[in-house]
Formats: structure tokens, C-alpha cells, sequence
């Protein structure tokens, strides 16, 4: 039927709203995949969801398609169109011991932006000199490309604007374009542990003072003092606390932002987190779901990933309904289930009032239609398993559209040593994290221990949202297979924690050094905001050593700002006010 004049406008207007609200609707899924903790060891898979969601955004991006409807201008954060320059600067591999000669260039954004415009809200020393601001934002365990956002409208412009200083956004060795030629560490192609062993806690705190020490800043005076600010959040969170703590000299102050500041093997916390911070349905019925599935892919709980027998009609039924049929084993099935729970670790104040990839799972987990479809469509496979919870087949629908399409024969696994192995020379972000985690960090997500109010004393639980076969044996297949030893260097036989609690841990109190956690972080658990190892956080709340809870706030939600700030909710505006105030005070003192 053709409809003349305005009303085929409208038409075609509705339709491409649909198809918006679709496109984006699974951009956001996918992409919540992608922060899952089961995603980092399945390089495969990653990059098949990586492939989807390219091509996802090229539909929508493709010249003549008005597909994607934005949000008003003044409620969304803009792209970034700071005014940067891309520049880096030489650093030694190894700082301390003199294994190596070879060097790698740190790259880094600069924006002189409001330095330039800001003359008259800097201050002078006693005797004249110009106090120069430089907010320096660490890039943590990515390229800098994605945090170029922070120089335009997150909290390097917020701050840098506020005092008139320099904007900075510094790459982590071994990330992005920060790191060595790796012709320059030996035969081979591949970056094994030989090539990565100065990824590491120590070498990376000193690049950040050595950058310090070094930088020099075109148009402002020689004699200037710069003061700089570090901000980091998440990982680069507990580096700001840590720079702050190890190099005073050259930091001026630092805010610590959802700072992991200590570090653990195993991390089960996380998941109660989100069981505790999801509605609480939502936890619920995930909870009733994972229960059901473990009696049939984990009848002996104790046993973790190594069980021994189980029904393999009943294994097939379950995986089939999941659309894994192709999973290479039960321990990566039951690893694959946890890939929707990195939604949460999503969550931000920007999605106030609007559907998110965790309010869309949690829904489908009840979702009458979903649950139908799948009772109609698995008719054989539900007789072969019995009476289930509804919230299974809801969890069985997710998965079935947002994962199972990933899930190849011969590439469906999800802890995949040869993968990590054989990188053809390309160093991946996941390659490099992961090595982290294996030598000093640990922080495998597991599941909670199995508890037993009998024993003495008694071992306690939590919320159990991921099965029992994710424990720390199947977590750390990578590293024991993925970083085989090297001439030089071998990855420990667990992480080394000691290494980052020496410096960092819940002790860590210098001055001029913020503390910002939300509420809700699945990451609080390690930060100091802590209920389990720092009391919940009892500190004071002072100028000198700021000490915050955002609240019904994620993981660093400080970091992001929007266009027009009066349009930031409340709890935002609070924090962003109390920030400027408190730097502003340092730069003072």
C-alpha cells in the first residue's frame, strides 16, 4: 500500500525508528558482552562478537541510513571534538634492572584547550611563579583511543576547565601503541612471557613519574610549577592511589576512582555484587536459574570444574536449549552463561530511564513470550530434562539470541590456550590484561564456595549466580597453558598478590588523595569503600583526603560528564562540584 505525502513520511520515519531501536538495542547487548569476565581467555569468540558488532555500527553509519535516533544534544555525551594533539614520549622498558636497553614510546593526548583560555583562574607561588594544573587521565588496561571522550566532556575537561589547566590522557605500557618493537626482544614472532615480562605493577607506576619528570609544555613559562592531578578509575583507579602513594614528589594529588587498591586470587565477591545490586527479581530468578542448571552440569558441587559424571542426555538437552550445542565442554558452557552478568559492570547514570543490555536480560529472564517460545520450540529437549524454572528458558532465550550465534564447532570455548599462545604478533588488550592477572593480580571471578553451616568453624557463601564449575582451576587454564615458560621468565604458579597489596591495600592513606566508589560497583568488593575488607569504609570525608560514595552509581561514574552538566542528575552534579572544590584546594596547599 503506498501512502502519499506526509504520511509516507511518517511511515518511513516509524520504520526507521524500529530499526534504530533494534540496531541499538543489540549494539548495546554485544557490547555488554564484550566487559563479561568469562570473555577474556575466548580470544575467538571475542573477535566474532567484535565482527558483529562492526558490523552492526556500519549499518547504521552507512551514508544515506538515518537509522540511529539520538538523544536530545543536552542528555547524551557528545563525541569527542577536543582540541588534542597526539604526542609520546621515550621511556626504557626497564627502569630498574638493566636486562634491556630496548625503549618503546608512551603515548599521550594533550589538550592546552583551557589552559589557554583559563589564565585568570590560576594561581601563583610566593614568589611568582605560575601554578600550572595538569590533570593527567590514565588510560589504563586499553588503547587511549577509547578514553578520548574525557578531554571533551568527561573529567579532564571538567577539571582542567574548572582551573584552568592542562589535559592529558596517558597509555599504559604495553596498550595501544605504547610498546616495544617486538623485533627488538628476540627470535620469533609471538609475544610470550620472554616479551612481556616488564608488563608489570613497578615498571608501569615508574613510566607515570618518569613522564612526570619529563614533560615539557610548549607556551607555558619554563619556570612555571606544575601541579599535577592524577585520575585513574577501576585498575588505572588503584595506579592514581598508587602513584600518589610511591612518587609525592611528582604527583601532586590524585583521585582514585573505583580503585581496585588491593588484590585477591580469587574474586567471587564480584558476583555477589551484582546479585545485590540487581532488582531484586531479577537476582532471584537468576539465582533459581543457575541452581537448576548446576543439578544437571554440576551434580557435586565440591568438585567444581572437575566433576565426574553426569547425565549426558540430560548435558546435550541443556546445552541444545542454550543454542551452545557446539560447546567444546561443560566447564566453557557453564563459563558462556556468566557472558550476559558483564552487563551490569555496564550500568551507567548516561542510561537513567532508558533500556540497558542488563534491564533487557533481566526482563527476558521473566519474559512470558520468551519463555513460550522456547517451551514450543524445545519440546524434546524440555521432556529430556524435566520440570525447569521458568527463568531457565528466559535464560535459555538470552543466550540463544545474543551468544549462540558466536558459538562455532571446533571455536566454542572459552578458556583457549593456543590462542593466546600463537598471536601471530599481534598483542591484543585481552593478551596483555591477561598476563597481568596471571603474574601479580589474580582477581578470577569464580563462583562463591560451597557452604557448610556443620563445618568448624562454619564456611559461609553468597549469591550464586554462576556455576560451581567456575572455579579457580578452570579460570587460570590460560595461564598455566597460555604463558608457557619462557628463557627468561615464568609466570607464577598463582598470581603474585603480594606484590600489589605491598604497595596498595586497605591500609593505603596519603594525603591529597580522593577516594570515589558508587554504590553498586561489582569491582567494591577491592576498592576501600570495601563491606568485605575495609568495613564498609569508615573514613572520614575530608578536603584533604576525600572519601565518597556516589549513590545508585556503578563502576567509576564520575569519569563521564555531558554536554550541558545542569542536565546530569543530581547525585553527578554533586560530585562533580565536590571534585573541582577539593582540587582546587590542593592546587592551593
Amino acid at each position: 500500500m503506498r501512502v502519499a505525502g506526509w504520511g509516507a513520511g511518517l511511515l518511513a520515519c516509524a520504520v526507521a525508528v524500529a530499526a534504530s531501536s533494534d540496531v541499538e538495542r543489540k549494539i548495546r547487548r554485544q557490547e555488554a558482552l564484550l566487559m563479561a569476565p568469562g570473555i577474556r581467555g575466548a580470544p575467538q569468540i571475542h573477535a566474532s562478537i567484535t565482527a558483529h558488532l562492526d558490523a552492526l555500527r556500519a549499518s547504521v553509519e552507512a551514508p544515506g541510513e538515518a537509522l540511529i535516533v539520538q538523544m536530545p544534544a543536552s542528555t547524551q555525551p557528545r563525541k569527542s571534538k577536543a582540541n588534542y594533539t597526539q604526542k609520546s614520549v621515550t621511556q626504557p622498558l626497564d627502569h630498574f634492572d638493566g636486562t634491556t636497553n630496548v625503549t618503546f614510546e608512551q603515548r599521550y593526548f594533550l589538550s592546552m584547550q583551557w589552559y589557554e583560555e583559563g589564565a585568570s583562574l590560576r594561581n601563583k607561588t610566593d614568589d611568582g611563579r605560575e601554578i600550572v594544573p595538569v590533570i593527567v587521565y590514565d588510560g589504563g588496561e586499553t588503547t587511549i583511543d577509547e578514553r578520548l571522550n574525557v578531554l571533551d566532556h568527561g573529567i579532564v575537561e571538567i577539571l582542567a576547565k574548572a582551573t584552568g589547566g592542562v589535559g592529558i590522557v596517558l597509555e599504559h605500557r604495553y596498550y595501544g601503541t605504547s610498546h616495544p618493537n617486538r623485533t627488538e626482544l628476540g627470535p620469533g614472532t609471538d609475544w610470550g612471557v620472554d616479551q612481556l615480562r616488564w608488563l608489570d605493577t613497578r615498571q608501569s607506576l615508574e613510566d607515570s613519574a618518569a613522564f612526570v619528570r619529563k614533560l615539557k609544555l610548549q607556551g607555558v613559562p619554563d619556570d612555571a610549577e606544575l601541579r599535577v592531578i592524577y585520575y585513574g578509575g577501576s585498575y588505572a583507579g588503584a595506579r592514581a592511589a598508587f602513584v600518589r602513594e610511591m612518587y609525592p614528589n611528582e604527583i601532586h594529588g590524585a583521585i582514585a576512582s573505583s580503585a581496585v587498591v588491593a588484590a585477591v586470587v580469587n574474586l567471587p565477591e564480584y558476583f555477589y555484587a551484582v546479585a545485590r545490586g540487581a532488582e531484586p527479581q531479577c537476582s532471584q530468578a537468576l539465582q533459581t536459574a543457575v541452581a537448576a542448571i548446576d543439578r544437571i552440569i554440576t551434580p557435586h558441587p565440591a568438585l567444581g570444574s572437575h566433576q565426574k559424571e553426569v547425565n549426558e542426555t540430560q548435558t546435550n538437552a541443556l546445552t541444545a536449549l542454550f543454542g551452545l550445542q557446539n560447546v567444546s565442554s561443560l566447564n566453557d558452557f557453564a563459563n558462556l552463561l556468566t557472558l550476559p552478568l558483564g552487563a551490569f559492570q555496564t550500568l551507567s547514570w548516561l542510561q537513567d530511564g532508558k533500556p540497558t543490555a542488563w534491564s533487557e536480560f533481566c526482563d527476558t529472564l521473566s519474559n512470558q513470550t520468551a519463555i513460550d517460545q522456547t517451551r514450543s520450540k524445545f519440546h524434546e529437549e524440555l521432556a529430556l530434562l524435566g520440570p525447569l524454572p521458568p527463568s531457565v528458558l528466559g535464560y535459555a532465550s538470552y543466550m540463544r539470541d545474543e551468544v549462540g550465534g558466536h558459538c562455532r564447532k571446533g571455536h566454542c570455548m572459552t578458556q583457549d590456550p593456543e590462542a593466546f599462545r600463537n598471536d601471530h604478533g599481534r598483542l591484543s588488550t585481552n593478551k596483555a590484561w591477561q598476563f597481568q592477572i596471571c603474574n601479580e593480580y589474580g582477581y578470577y571471578q569464580v563462583a562463591p564456595p560451597v557452604a557448610n553451616v556443620s563445618h568448624i568453624p562454619p564456611i559461609p557463601s553468597g549469591p550464586k549466580i554462576v556455576s560451581w564449575r567456575i572455579d579457580e582451576d578452570f579460570m587460570s587454564i590460560n595461564c598455566r597453558e597460555g604463558f608457557t615458560p619462557g628463557k627468561h621468565f615464568t609466570i607464577p604458579a598463582r598470581p603474585d598478590v603480594s606484590v600489589v597489596n605491598r604497595i596498595g591495600n586497605m591500609g593505603l592513606h596519603p594525603s591529597r588523595l580522593a577516594l570515589i566508589d558508587g554504590q553498586y560497583d561489582p569491582w567494591r568488593p577491592m576498592t576501600l569503600h570495601s563491606d568485605e575488607y575495609a568495613y564498609g569504609g569508615n573514613r572520614d570525608d575530608t578536603l584533604d583526603r576525600p572519601f565518597k560514595l556516589i549513590p545508585n552509581c556503578w563502576h567509576h561514574c564520575d569519569s563521564d560528564g555531558l554536554a550541558d552538566p545542569s542536565k546530569e542528575p543530581p547525585r553527578i552534579q554533586e560530585i562533580h562540584k565536590a571534585q573541582i572544590a577539593f582540587v582546587q584546594h590542593w592546587l592551593n596547599a
